[in-house]
């Protein structure tokens, strides 16, 4: 019982320390290159796992658990008060917790085939735990917060950690040498790609399946316990080659679907995965009794840990450099290596003693998002004047700031200042990893208590957002002519009561970016404003990637759109940290007047917010 809730609690640590990681490893790419960054996190979680056994040898099995393990307790501890948190400390906290995975999982498979489905149980279990904790959030991880509350849930995991490694510390050293195949433990890899970026991620469940948030991570708890229940109802068992092909079968079908569906019935797909996948993985970690080194077992975390990055890696990377496929292919490679680890795992179960009532932990788990759901702002819409509002436009750039940090509340606080009507939002990210997969309009909606609606552009997890405290009568979502490079472009049109009986449509776009996409900018102008049709009362506002007398902004002005921050602002002054360009518009076509537009100061993103009141006639 201590060891697997130990393995548990492990399990949750490092899922926070590679949340943090992630959007640092984007940030360092984004400021020093691609290659560099991408190079140093393959060393990362291509060497960490290695380091297990010369540790081991060096310090003895004891000791090094304790080291590895305590010092990456040490480095989340740093990482939850030191803000912004430094990339150097994400990266050697990255290596200490995977270190400690490794060592111990050498233990736990010293143990026999109990001890690999005792691991197996313990992921699931943390994966559980952690879906838990980050939707008392909101999804944006309490490691990027100040405040009391995530400092002492923080001190509370660190301290489970301490007493259960003292009470298992010697136990843990004196397994034998660890038993089974190692090659097969490379499931892990796409094991982990499958749950961290989709199954186990309420962000992506919520903006998939167009369900709350609150919904989305219960959703996700009852497939946590009915993979539970199916890893561990039977004990130890053979499962035949045919049972192995269905569940694959099931698996990668599933896998393939859920990025294709835009509808709740994706949660009922998450759900179904999870049994499948925990299945899977069990019987990866599961062999014929047969001696393996701890080296070996080393080599086989390891090159799960290249298979999870090469897999999340090309995943992201789809969205800005063309690939001969689709990313969307990549969830049911992942299932199809998981199938492989199954069969290369010697069809033999290990189940953790008839151990199915930890099923009853996810479920007891659900009162989390249920409580959220109950304490949530209650989000009353408006009844506006008629006649005129203030709008705030931001490209929030996923959340991340101009340090790397996935972080909101500057977000809010400048949006807040501004005493808006209606807020248009572009790079809104809603489970990518890049941004720690955080739903960053759900925690804007609730900390604003702005209702939102949400338009899907590269995927359904990044896209345009509207808020608006006048009610939202209509809305549709638009594609926009894709250029030579991958991510699709899109806008999202709204109609809002302002009051009075009377309506504006307000849409919220981003243009493809690059001076060589000029043509490409120049299509999706066109389509644009086809698809607006010239009507009067119209507010069109986002980042068009395009600087003043550009010929694209010249056809926004050329059908008589006006654009606000020549109108009535600087037109000098910029909208973009990153260059020192002015790239953010807000325009407004015939019955539309702008004053008191302010273009706020601050790093939260790498553009600045426009704010404009807007007056309708």
């Amino acid at each position: 019982m201590a060891v697997l809730a130990l393995v548990v609690l492990s399990v949750t640590l490092g899922l926070q320390i590679f949340r943090v990681q992630f959007p640092l490893s984007f940030d360092l790419g984004e400021s020093v290159g691609f290659l560099e960054a991408g190079l140093i996190t393959v060393a990362v979680f291509g060497v960490a796992p290695l380091l297990a056994e010369p540790v081991r040898r060096w310090l003895g099995p004891r000791n090094a658990i304790w080291a590895a393990l305590g010092g990456a307790g040490i480095g989340r501890l740093l990482i939850q008060v030191v803000h912004p948190v430094p990339f150097w400390l994400a990266t050697a906290s990255t290596v200490l917790v995977l270190c400690a995975w490794t060592l111990l999982l050498i233990a736990l498979r010293g143990r026999g085939r109990e001890g690999s489905g005792e691991f197996v149980l313990a992921t699931l279990l943390g994966l559980s735990v952690d879906t838990a904790a980050r939707t008392l959030f909101r999804t944006w991880d309490h490691a990027w917060q100040d405040g009391p509350l995530p400092l002492l849930l923080t001190l509370a995991l660190l301290a489970g950690i301490g007493i259960l490694l003292a009470r298992t510390s010697r136990q843990l050293a004196a397994a034998e040498n660890p038993r089974g195949g190692a090659l097969a433990l490379a499931a892990l890899g796409p094991f982990l790609f499958l749950e961290v970026i989709f199954l186990q991620n309420p962000a992506f469940a919520a903006s998939q399946s167009e369900v709350s948030l609150p919904f989305a991570a219960a959703a996700i708890l009852i497939g946590d316990a009915l993979a539970i229940t199916a890893v561990s109802w039977g004990g130890v068992q053979r499962v035949s080659s045919l049972g192995t092909l269905v569940a694959a079968t099931g698996l990668i079908l599933a896998t393939a679907v859920m990025l294709q569906w835009i509808a709740p019935t994706v949660a009922l797909v998450l759900i179904v995965s999870q049994p499948l996948a925990a299945e899977l993985l069990t019987a990866s970690f599961s062999s014929e009794e047969r001696r393996a080194t701890p080296l070996a077992t080393s080599l086989g975390v390891a090159s799960g840990g290249l298979l999870f990055l090469a897999l999340a890696v090309t995943y992201q990377i789809h969205y800005d450099t063309p690939l001969p496929f689709s990313n969307e292919i990549l969830p049911p490679v992942a299932a199809a290596m998981l199938a492989f680890g199954a069969y290369r795992g010697g069809q033999i179960r290990a189940g953790a003693r008839r151990e199915w009532l930890y099923a009853a932990v996810p479920v007891l788990l659900i009162v989390v998002p249920a409580l959220v759901r109950i304490a949530a702002p209650v989000k009353e819409r408006v009844e506006g004047n008629g006649v005129s509002f203030r709008l705030v436009n931001y490209n929030v750039h996923m959340g991340v700031s101009t340090e790397g940090q996935v972080d909101l509340e500057p977000i809010a606080a400048a949006i807040e200042a501004q005493d808006p009507d209606v807020v248009t939002l572009q790079e809104v990210a809603r489970g990518w990893a890049t941004n720690g997969t955080t739903d960053a309009v759900a925690w804007l909606s609730n900390r604003l208590e702005m209702p939102y609606v949400y338009g899907p552009a590269a995927d359904g997890q990044f896209g345009n957002a509207v808020l608006s405290r006048f009610p939202i009568v209509d809305w549709a979502v638009g594609e926009l002519p894709k250029s030579s490079g991958s991510m699709t472009r899109g806008y999202l049109l709204s109609l809002l009561d302002i009051g009075r009986g009377d309506t504006v449509r307000v849409v919220s776009t981003h243009l493809e970016h690059g001076e060589e996409n000029a043509p490409a900018r120049l299509a999706q102008i066109e389509v644009l404003l086809d698809a607006l049709g010239g009507a009067p009362r119209t507010v069109v506002a986002g980042d068009m990637n395009a600087e003043p007398g550009s010929v694209e902004i010249v056809a926004f002005t050329d059908t008589g759109l006006v654009s606000a921050q020549d109108a009535v602002g600087d037109p000098d002054a910029p909208t973009s940290w990153a260059d020192g360009t002015r790239v953010d518009y807000v325009f407004g076509s015939e019955g539309v007047a702008f004053e008191d537009l302010e273009i706020p100061q601050t790093h939260a993103s790498d553009h600045l917010p426009m704010a404009v009141t807007v007056s309708v006639s």
